[in-house]
């Protein structure tokens, strides 16, 4: 790992994002803990391998930057929320 950053958002959530390399791989991902529970992880890489495979670009199609900024879109909602689940575990 060559850069981690930890970030306290705004509404509780919690965003990690850090950038694996080795040789001329690069792979940056943006992990983020929201405040109901969800998991959202995004990651790039300039490898058509999905782990440490030869680079087949310069660069990532998408930077730190990007990621981070992909990750906190209100898109990602869960489709069966966090009490739908719950519920599902332990139905009454």
């Amino acid at each position: 790992m060559t850069a981690c950053t930890a970030r306290n958002l705004p509404g509780g959530s919690v965003l990690i994002g850090y950038e694996e390399k080795s040789g001329s791989f690069t792979r940056p991902t943006a992990d983020l803990l929201r405040t109901d529970g969800t998991r959202i992880v995004l990651v790039t890489s300039n490898s058509a391998a999905s782990k440490h495979g030869r680079a087949g670009a310069g660069a990532p199609p998408l930077d730190q930057a990007h990621l981070d900024h992909l990750v906190r879109s209100p898109h990602w909602q869960a489709w069966v929320g966090p009490a739908t689940n719950e519920k599902a575990e332990n139905p009454s």
